[in-house]
């Protein structure tokens, strides 16, 4: 009976891991490919690579720290077996030096790192905003409403509409920039 219950303690352990695996996959199998295909400059090569990083990123999972940056260890992990299959294939023209290949994998690293940065202080602003703001600017670019079905929601026009969303657009620009700023230091 005590063998069973910590069987399925265990399963369900390992049924919630392998949903979160996944879902960190699914939202960074579209930036890893773009990685990888940036340095293979070939799909069908970029597209195994992907399947090889994802089973060795299941495989490793346990090492992976929740909450930590999945795509950086992700596109790092990706790079290795990149290189890897570089020295497998000697007879093969390299496209780039290793060099190269190391700062174009820092770059991507960094522009992954400055865009989660964006997107964390724009749901900040987004909070920020009023409450009408809000929600027309989430019902055109979250659930794709047109404008001119949010005009006609609003018994407006669709010039007052665009008007409003440029104006909240530049108003989350500005917080964005400015909370921004305030963590690097600079003017809040």
């Amino acid at each position: 009976m005590q063998n069973d219950k910590m069987d399925a303690k265990a399963e369900r352990q390992e049924f919630v891991k392998r949903q979160e695996f996944e879902r960190l996959v699914r939202e960074n199998q579209s930036g890893l490919l773009a990685f990888l295909l940036s340095l293979t400059g070939n799909l069908p090569d970029s597209e195994d690579l992907v399947q090889e990083c994802v089973t060795l990123l299941w495989r490793k999972f346990d090492e992976f720290e929740s909450g930590s940056n999945f795509g950086a260890w992700a596109r790092t992990t990706a790079y290795f077996l990149f290189r890897n299959q570089i020295r497998k294939a000697s007879n093969k023209t390299m496209t780039f030096e290793a060099n190269v290949l190391e700062k174009l994998a820092m770059a991507h690293n960094q522009i992954d790192t400055e865009s989660s940065t964006r997107q964390h202080f724009l749901s900040k602003c987004l909070e920020e905003l009023g409450e009408k703001d809000r929600e027309l600017i989430l019902s055109r670019y979250e659930t794709g409403v047109t404008v001119g079905e949010l005009a006609t929601q609003a018994s407006g026009n669709v010039k007052s509409v665009y008007n409003a969303l440029a104006r909240i657009r530049q108003s989350l620009a500005r917080c964005v920039r400015r909370k921004i700023a305030g963590e690097e230091g600079g003017p809040a």
